[in-house]
């Protein structure tokens, strides 16, 4: 045997015997129909049946979608599939119901900065402004109760005060992602959670190497965190090796669940729009696609418009919505 042949040989032994995952890999299929990762095969996917349940004039009419809820601006109000009036100082920031079922707006309000406004006895009541100086605009609702209100910001943690009809930025909080009940935090090789009770001391606190692949260089970044009706969170990471990771803490252990189906590779992905069905998947946008996690450990991409907003209604139902149609989402 030439010298040439067993050196051949004895290289493809060496391949055979290692662990291919251990390679990293250039990019990702670029197609939302590809499940990426170490081993990619083609994403299981699933007609999505659409029933018309409302039509709204198109006329002035933009889509302006506040998780959970949603609303239509035109002449009037769809929120929640129901209609209310449109508040007298838009343009409007958010719209969300407090624990008590009352309907709130946060609006801009000239120099005045933001007005908080109540739909009672048939119109909006404004009950105060933030603070002049206070110059953000708002992300998302973290929790409303009949007593305050907490607000995600690009400048930390709003909270209004119902009583005192005013409100307060809480410092150091712009590097968390907030749920109802939690906050959660990335320092790079480490993940915190706390509970909104007590912002200064995490209830839990994970190593991330204990789960994900980690190196020099490569941020462990929070994409984005859901809570669900049984407090449960879900979370994806970015791992070092490959792209997001989807994760589940149940208030007693974190677990790592599954790669993130994604288009192309990139550290800075965007996750966001979770939602759970009432059979229990979770459905989430990744960079622009929809995908949903069933109850059973698979990733499915769902036929259907993706243009479409989704959110429960006041039933629990799955609702999509674009500019001037409302459809249920027949799972």
């Amino acid at each position: 045997m030439k010298l040439s042949s067993l050196w051949a040989l004895l290289l493809l032994g060496l391949l055979t015997s290692c662990d291919l995952s251990l390679f990293e890999p250039t990019d990702y299929p670029p197609s939302p129909t590809k499940l990426n990762g170490p081993k990619a095969r083609t994403l299981a996917s699933k007609p999505i049946a659409l029933k018309e349940i409302d039509t709204l004039s198109l006329t002035g009419t933009r889509a302006l979608i506040i998780t959970p809820y949603a609303l239509m601006l035109s002449d009037s109000v769809t929120y929640a599939l129901r209609r209310f009036p449109q508040p007298a100082s838009p343009p409007l920031e958010v719209l969300f119901s407090d624990d008590e079922g009352n309907i709130w707006v946060v609006a801009q309000d000239g120099t005045l900065g933001y007005g908080v406004h109540r739909y009672t006895g048939g119109t909006w009541v404004k009950e105060g402004n933030f603070p002049a100086d206070v110059k953000f605009r708002f992300n998302e609702v973290v929790k409303a109760t009949a007593q305050e209100h907490w607000f995600q910001t690009t400048k930390g943690l709003v909270i209004w005060d119902v009583k005192q009809q005013k409100g307060r930025l809480v410092e150091d909080t712009n590097d968390r992602l907030f749920t109802r009940n939690f906050s959660l935090k990335s320092d790079n090789q480490q993940l915190q959670i706390y509970s909104n009770t007590n912002l200064s001391q995490p209830v839990a606190e994970y190593e991330f190497s204990q789960f994900l692949y980690t190196r020099k260089g490569i941020k462990n970044s929070l994409f984005g965190v859901f809570e669900d009706d049984t407090r449960t969170l879900w979370l994806v990471v970015k791992d070092g090796r490959w792209d997001g990771v989807l994760m589940k803490f149940n208030g007693q252990t974190l677990e790592k669940l599954t790669l993130v189906p994604v288009s192309d590779y990139d550290s800075g992905r965007s996750v966001s729009d979770f939602v759970q069905d009432a059979k229990g998947n979770l459905w989430m946008n990744v960079d622009g696609v929809r995908y949903y996690y069933s109850t059973y450990g698979q990733w499915i991409y769902p036929q259907m418009e993706q243009s479409l907003r989704i959110f429960n209604d006041t039933e629990g139902n799955l609702v999509g919505i674009k500019p001037g149609k409302v459809y249920r989402l027949e799972i």
